[in-house]
């Protein structure tokens, strides 16, 4: 009892941290009372079905967590691959690839015919590409080949970089996103879908000179911060000017890419250039890139528990991903707390919208709305926009009626209203669409009873039916739709019709006054005089301009009096659909409940962030 008058007295934001702690202690014990221990379970296993635990509750992504899968399960049976994406646009990519996977020093001159070919294809290959992939592996040399409708195509190649590691290379063009989390596409085959290729790191080449680098600018302005990770992500930008010796700031590493290409043929010319091919090598810099693409992917030891160190860097970047997934949503749900006036009473929870203040709200809105109807459209039928399609300016603006009469109809049909009745909306969503007095629920006070509500829910079949839609931010006909749906309809229907009717109209007056016209001529042409037969013509312009004037202005009224009309058959409809949810009273949509488990989900993903952390840090079994 005591407890929970000092609970009381606490601002709300340390009763929702005590709430915080007190959910941990539920969520452990419960687990702990319900979860068998599995002692024959190995660290490499526990890790893999913690990681899937995240996935499952969307705190990592599905693609990293199958390839650390893919991994762990590979590396202990021995046959384990590391893949490396090389990423880059064009022949620019081609030409990467060819100086980072040849060694001339390693091969022998049998297999001079097989390198051509293989350099060959590839930069062919990249310089028609598209969207595809092409996953290069180590073997004899081989012509590229398409899997039927996969986005990634194969090549083998007999390269030296390749076979002491088991490494595969990806290459792709550049994506917008985490260069480590690749999302390719057959764009050959109609209706294909996007398939992810995640990689353990990444080689993003930007290119070379000023082009180079506004690429790469512009890359990292579109990539997240939390990408940033230089033992997975490297940046190559080539500048020809400049000896790239170690010039590398962060993840970004200057190569010099004509340099390499000139060693590499001129030791394909004569092996005497050998010692020169050394020296250009290292003065590329493409040295020290093939040494960034080798660490971490040689083959795991007893030492290392099994797993290759490239394997463990990306289980720690997807746990530092999903830790700060999991902060940000314990700052969502702080905040949302902390907004709730009277959240958190002792164990209650208390909402401060009812039924009576939302028919003072939504009667307040309805007398709101009418009066801007009337207002707005009036301001916006006696603007400028409006002015210009007058009759005297029809026979040059009749082409802007419906751009025009679209901008007045956006502007000024009910523009607060819309934005007022959506924020009322969700107010009668958060009330639960009330029609009486909100009923508290009260939380689970101890672990019993949370395991008993666990049991009742699970035993429920209409709980266990409606579990399936708690994920749905907004439920299905929680916001109406006729205020927007009444301006699309004017827009659409309306509108076109206005502008049929100028056109007609125009066309109309101006028959009549050439046909008048040419009665003149040829009354003149009959040897009546030039008064008597210019004061027909004049008489035809005159009657044309009044009849073009008289139509068009009551076509003019029509809308504005149909636009009107529409504004308030959307009031009407909008205001039925507010008092019909007040009507049938307070719905059980599970909020309450959602907020507990999204709590309890978050409370878990830490717990389990934190033992894959000390799983990590521990030596190897």
């Amino acid at each position: 009892m005591t407890t929970g008058l000092k609970l009381q007295n606490l601002p709300s934001l340390f009763r929702l941290q005590h709430h915080f702690h007190h959910r941990r202690l539920i969520s452990t014990t419960i687990r702990a009372a319900t979860t068998p221990t599995l002692p024959t379970l190995t660290k490499h296993h526990a890790i893999l079905e913690s990681l899937t635990r995240l996935v499952k509750w969307g705190f990592a992504r599905e693609s990293l967590v199958l390839l650390a899968r893919r991994g762990i399960s590979a590396d202990e049976s021995g046959e384990g691959e590391v893949r490396v994406g090389v990423l880059g646009k064009g022949d620019e990519l081609g030409r990467v690839a060819a100086a980072l996977l040849d060694d001339p020093l390693a091969r022998g001159e049998s297999e001079d015919g097989g390198r051509q070919m293989w350099v060959k294809a590839l930069r062919k290959w990249c310089a028609e590409s598209g969207s595809r992939g092409l996953l290069i592996r180590h073997g004899p040399s081989s012509e590229i080949s398409t899997p039927k409708n996969s986005p990634v195509s194969l090549l083998t190649i007999p390269s030296p970089l390749l076979k002491p590691s088991k490494l595969e290379i990806l290459l792709a063009p550049i994506p917008p996103g985490d260069p480590t989390d690749l999302t390719l596409q057959a764009n050959n085959v109609p209706g294909s879908r996007f398939i992810k290729f995640p990689v353990h790191k990444s080689i993003v080449y930007a290119g070379e000179g000023e082009a180079g680098l506004q690429v790469l600018l512009d890359h990292d302005y579109t990539t997240t911060t939390a990408y940033d990770d230089k033992s997975r992500v490297l940046r190559l930008l080539s500048l020809p000017d400049l000896v790239p010796g170690n010039h590398r700031s962060g993840s970004v590493k200057i190569v010099n890419l004509p340099i390499v290409e000139d060693a590499i043929k001129r030791l394909n010319a004569s092996s005497a250039n050998s010692i020169m091919f050394e020296r250009e090598w290292l003065q590329s810099g493409f040295g020290a890139v093939q040494e960034w693409v080798l660490d971490g992917c040689e083959k795991p030891d007893s030492d290392s528990g099994g797993v290759r160190p490239v394997v463990k860097t990306l289980i720690s970047s997807i746990v530092a991903e999903s830790e700060r997934v999991i902060r940000g949503e314990e700052e969502r749900l702080r905040r949302a707390a902390g907004e709730k006036e009277g959240h958190f009473v002792g164990k209650c929870f208390a909402v401060v919208d009812n039924a009576e203040s939302l028919s003072a709200s939504l009667r307040n809105w309805s007398q709101n709305a009418h009066s801007e109807l009337q207002n707005s459209l009036a301001v916006g039928f006696s603007s400028r926009a409006w002015g210009q399609l007058a009759w005297w300016k029809l026979i040059w603006t009749a082409d802007d009626v419906t751009a025009n009469s679209r901008e007045v109809v956006s502007t000024w049909l009910l523009p607060q209203s819309k934005r007022a009745f959506v924020f009322l909306a969700g107010r009668l969503a958060g009330a639960g669409f009330k029609g009486g007095p909100q009923t508290a629920f009260r939380r689970p006070s101890s672990p019993e009873e949370l395991a008993q509500s666990r049991l009742a829910d699970t035993s429920s079949p209409f709980i266990s039916s409606t579990s399936k839609n708690l994920d749905k931010y907004v439920p299905e006909g929680s916001y109406p739709t006729h205020l927007f749906t009444k301006t699309e309809n004017v827009i659409s229907n309306m509108i076109s019709d206005l502008q049929t009717s100028a056109n007609r109209l125009l066309m109309g007056s101006l028959s009549f006054s050439v046909t008048l016209a040419a009665a003149s001529g040829l009354l003149y042409l009959s040897n009546i005089p030039v008064y008597s037969s210019s004061s027909l013509a004049a008489l035809g312009l005159v009657l044309s301009m009044r009849w073009l004037q008289t139509r068009w202005g009551w076509e003019r009224q029509r809308f504005q009096q149909a636009v009107k009309e529409q504004g308030r058959i959307a009031i009407v409809e909008s205001e039925r659909w507010a008092w019909q949810r007040l009507k049938d009273g307070v719905v059980v949509d599970g909020d309450i409940v959602r907020k507990d488990e999204e709590l309890e989900k978050v409370l878990e993903g830490r717990a389990v962030v934190e033992r894959i952390t000390k799983l990590l840090e521990s030596p190897g079994d």
